[in-house]
Parts: structure tokens; C-alpha cells; sequence
């Protein structure tokens, strides 16, 4: 592998973030989070490096429904994309876990491109963004979570769960000193 990163900017989508989301993100700032994930990513695209989305889909009888409110139904808006966030013909992942590895085609991209540095951003901590950063480390890439840049649903388990990534030896920066 090349010294190549990505940035995985994860389920910044209606249903989570919109302007009446079904499960809302806890972060003290929605529109501070949201602007912060915009700006890095800009940064990125403009130093020409890969930026990737997933998005969480659930099936119409998925019982994962019940558990998010039905926020990333199939066929609803909630699983759009924040117009905002999405940077035109970047790769779009979909997911109907918490894991976005069940993707082959996401873990396909990220060997054939050769990256070896993963950065996340994006929503849930305590789900998502945990499950990725996990397998990815095992997977043996080298794994940054942004924590100002991650959204969660309750934040002592924030915190407990940046502590487990930790442990994981998963890196736990800031937005502001993040750099391809």
C-alpha cells in the first residue's frame, strides 16, 4: 500500500441531521458539527485527496427500523444525503448495518485505491463510526477518528466509546489538525 488516505464521511443524512430528523444527532451544535465536516472536506477535495460517503439504508421490514424511527428507511427522504455535504461524483457506500465492511464494494475501493490511512467522520460514535474504525484497524489500515467531527446519541457513551477506540489503537484527533 501506498502512504494514500481517504476521508469516510459517514450517514450525514436526513434522517439524522435534516432539517426534522426521526433520530437527531445530541451534539451540543448541529450546524457547528455539520459546517466543520463541510470545511474538511473542501480541504481535502481542494488538496485533490479521496473523500468517500456511506449512507445506512434499511429495508421496509428491517427491525432496525424500529431501533432509528424508521430515519433511514428505504424509499424515505431520510436516507438522502445532506445536500451540503455531498461533493458531486465522490463515491457514494451503502450500508444496511452498522458495519460498513458488510459492503464489499467499500472495502474493494479501499484496496484497490491503495490507501492506508482511513479517516471518519460523521454519525453515530456509539454504532457506525465505531464499527468502521474497529474493522478497519483489524483490516490492518492505519485509523483516524475526528472526534469534534462525530456525531452520537448519548455522550458519556461518546466518551466511553473514543476511550475503547483508543485501546484499539485507533487515533482520536481533532478536525483542526487533520492533514492528508
Amino acid at each position: 500500500m501506498d502512504n494514500k488516505s481517504v476521508l469516510v464521511v459517514m450517514d450525514i443524512q436526513k434522517g439524522f441531521l435534516g432539517d426534522n430528523p426521526k433520530l437527531p444527532i445530541k451534539n451540543e451544535n448541529k450546524n457547528k458539527f455539520l459546517n466543520g465536516i463541510s470545511e474538511l472536506i473542501d480541504a481535502w477535495v481542494r488538496d485533490k485527496n479521496e473523500v468517500v460517503y456511506v449512507k445506512t439504508v434499511y429495508g421496509k421490514w428491517s427491525p432496525l427500523n424500529w431501533f432509528t424511527k424508521s430515519a433511514v428507511k428505504d424509499g424515505t427522504e431520510g436516507v438522502d444525503l445532506i445536500d451540503s455535504i455531498y461533493i458531486n461524483g465522490c463515491p457514494i457506500f451503502e450500508k444496511n448495518s452498522t458495519n460498513v465492511f458488510t459492503n464489499e464494494d467499500f472495502e474493494k475501493y479501499l484496496s484497490d485505491g491503495k490507501f492506508k490511512n482511513v479517516f471518519i467522520c460523521g454519525v453515530f460514535a456509539e454504532y457506525c463510526v465505531n464499527q468502521a474504525a474497529i474493522t478497519a484497524k483489524k483490516k490492518g489500515f492505519n485509523v483516524s477518528v475526528i472526534k469534534d467531527l462525530i456525531g452520537y446519541r448519548n455522550r458519556k457513551k461518546f466518551n466511553l466509546f473514543l476511550e475503547r477506540m483508543k485501546k484499539n489503537e485507533i487515533y482520536i484527533v481533532e478536525g483542526k489538525n487533520v492533514s492528508s
